[in-house]
């Protein structure tokens, strides 16, 4: 979907926040079913340099509704 730069900033995304919020609209992601809570796994922080602003609650203020669900191709 398509968010603004100003509804980033309207959800108060920090920084760090706003560059993955659009890694994720322009490459999406998987939803995995088993974490009790909700998350988004990233590449370990200690081999990708991740500091201590990328942490569990980064994007908390996301809304529901701002993700879609897109069907994968049927299986050749």
């Amino acid at each position: 979907p398509s968010v603004s730069e100003a509804q980033l900033s309207a959800w108060g995304l920090s920084a760090p926040a706003k560059v993955i919020a659009r890694a994720l609209q322009r490459y999406g992601m998987y939803v995995v079913d088993h974490a009790g809570n909700s998350k988004v796994f990233m590449e370990d922080r200690l081999t990708a340099g991740w500091d201590a602003s990328i942490d569990r609650n980064l994007l908390r203020n996301v809304p529901w509704s701002a993700f879609r669900v897109v069907m994968p191709p049927a299986a050749p």
